[in-house]
C-alpha cells in the first residue's frame, strides 16, 4: 500500500544543483528525470552513479544519500554507519534509516538474521565450525572465527617444510 503523503525532495550533499534525493529513496537529476538504481555487487544495497559539475563520475549508495540529506551528517566520529532499521538494504525510506556505530550495525544484523558470518556453519575447506573446532580471534581488530582443524593443518605443513629446509 503506497503512502498518501507527498514525496519530499532534498539536494544531494556534494551535488547541489545537480541531483536531489527523496525521502523514499529515489534520486533525480536537475531536469527531474528519475535515475535508475542498481544493486551493489553483493546485492545488499542500492547504488546510483552521479557526476559532479566537472563530469567526474562516482557511485554512491542510496541509503547514505538519503541519510545525509534528511538526517544530516553523521552526528559523531564513531557513529558513521547508516543503518536500516528493518534490515532490508533496499528500503531506503528516511523513516527506516539512522546513524549508529559499527557495533550497533552489527547488532542489528544479528537481530535481523542478516549477519552471514554468524550463519556460516563450515569453513571453506568443509570442516564443521563447532565449539570444539573454533578458535576465536578476539585480540584482533576484526573478531572472526578460525577453523581449528585448518590451523592445525597449516601448522603441521609449516613444521614439515621447516624440517625439510633445515
Amino acid at each position: 500500500m503506497q503512502s498518501t503523503e507527498p514525496e519530499t525532495w532534498e539536494v544531494v550533499v556534494g551535488y547541489e544543483g545537480l541531483y536531489e534525493v527523496s525521502d523514499t529513496g529515489r534520486v533525480r537529476n536537475a531536469h527531474g528525470r528519475i535515475l535508475k538504481l542498481s544493486p551493489t555487487s553483493n546485492g545488499k544495497y542500492l547504488k546510483v552513479d552521479l557526476s559532479n559539475a566537472r563530469g567526474k563520475r562516482a557511485t554512491k549508495r542510496v541509503h547514505r544519500l538519503v541519510a545525509e540529506a534528511f538526517l544530516g551528517p553523521a552526528p559523531a566520529p564513531g557513529m558513521t554507519d547508516c543503518c536500516h532499521n528493518d534490515g532490508n538494504g533496499h528500503n531506503n525510506a528516511v523513516s527506516n534509516l539512522r546513524w549508529d556505530t559499527r557495533a550497533g550495525n552489527i547488532h542489528d544484523k544479528d537481530l535481523h538474521g542478516t549477519n552471514f558470518k554468524r550463519n556460516v556453519t563450515h569453513c571453506p575447506r568443509g570442516h564443521e565450525l563447532t565449539l570444539d573446532n573454533v578458535i576465536r580471534n578476539v585480540w584482533e581488530k576484526k573478531r572472526h572465527r578460525t577453523c581449528k582443524k585448518c590451523k592445525n593443518e597449516q601448522n603441521q605443513a609449516y613444521r614439515e617444510a621447516s624440517r625439510v629446509n633445515s
